[in-house]
């Protein structure tokens, strides 16, 4: 079975990730063409931190944005390794030449540029994107007040949400602020389902950058995340509705069934199901959804058919 790109990153839409680069708040002194984005850091990357990349790798256009989210300072060793992704990545996987920008999005330094220079010929210059100006209170305290109030929700006040985690600067506070992040979004009444899709998807993204792949907090966390994304759920209704691949449809819906009747959780179970749909490797969705290896391979046969 193919290894698929890391699920959450499809679910942040290509409007939305304009948003997020404008809340971000730098020039790249580049034209942006958001029509056209493909998402380059694959699962691999989250699942082995040790191979030569950064946390996101994204084209727009003609552009490839490379990005670091730290919540510590940015040293001299920390720059080196950065040059080294640049590099690496430039030689093995540039082969059309692209332009490529790296930057760090960083909650602990203000915005600047940063420098390492190995030789009076040889410099890398790159931004460091300040997230200082962001009030994590501010940010809650709106959401809150906008549920108590029944307000609608803007797409910029639902991605800064996403961010509130990575908005404090210690691993305890970072850790304990992505499990109430996780349950304020699941209050909101999303006012559709691509800002939804996007607001998950984010929180989903960094939390794979910030808990260690072994940490059994970051498997919980994610598994009551991805059975909360209705964009899986509604992928599978727009299966039935629209008469499309008719054959996987009856699979999905006699796993779902099969799973319910066994004691499964139905979220659990509908979200494993559509990864199986995109042939994500089981052991991936074994860690996403909680289930086991047994459950798995019997809802893909199901599926299959």
């Amino acid at each position: 079975m193919v290894q698929s790109k890391d699920a959450s990153f499809k679910y942040i839409s290509k409007e939305h990730l304009m948003e997020l680069f404008d809340i971000l708040n730098v020039e790249f002194g580049v034209d942006l063409d958001f029509s056209n984005v493909e998402v380059l850091t694959s699962e691999e990357v989250i699942i082995k931190p040790s191979l030569i990349r950064p946390d996101y790798i994204v084209k727009i256009g003609n552009t490839i944005f490379m990005i670091e989210f730290e919540s510590s300072y940015v040293g001299r060793k920390k720059k080196k390794l950065f040059k080294l992704y640049v590099a690496a990545f430039d030689y093995k996987n540039n082969e059309e030449d692209n332009e490529i920008i790296f930057f760090v999005v960083s909650t602990k330094e203000k915005s600047k540029m940063a420098n390492y220079r190995l030789n009076d010929w040889d410099n890398f210059n790159f931004p460091i994107v300040s997230l200082k100006d962001l009030d994590k209170e501010k940010i809650i305290n709106n959401i809150e007040m906008k549920i108590k109030d029944n307000d609608d929700f803007t797409n910029r006040d639902l991605l800064e949400l996403a961010l509130t985690p990575i908005l404090e600067e210690n691993h305890d506070k970072i850790v304990n602020q992505f499990y109430e992040t996780k349950d304020l979004i699941g209050e909101i009444d999303f006012p559709n389902i691509e800002i939804k899709e996007s607001v998950y998807g984010l929180v989903l993204m960094l939390s794979s950058m910030f808990f260690d792949e072994l940490d059994p907090l970051r498997k919980e966390l994610q598994g009551e995340l991805m059975a909360k994304v209705d964009c899986v759920q509604e992928a599978c209704r727009n299966s039935f509705i629209e008469g499309e691949s008719k054959g996987i449809a009856k699979g999905i819906a006699k796993g779902i069934a099969k799973g319910i009747a066994e004691g499964i959780d139905k979220g659990k179970v509908e979200v494993a199901m559509k990864m199986l749909e995109e042939d994500v490797d089981f052991e991936l969705i074994s860690k996403y959804t909680g289930l086991s290896m047994g459950e798995i391979l019997e809802l893909d046969g199901d599926l299959r058919g």
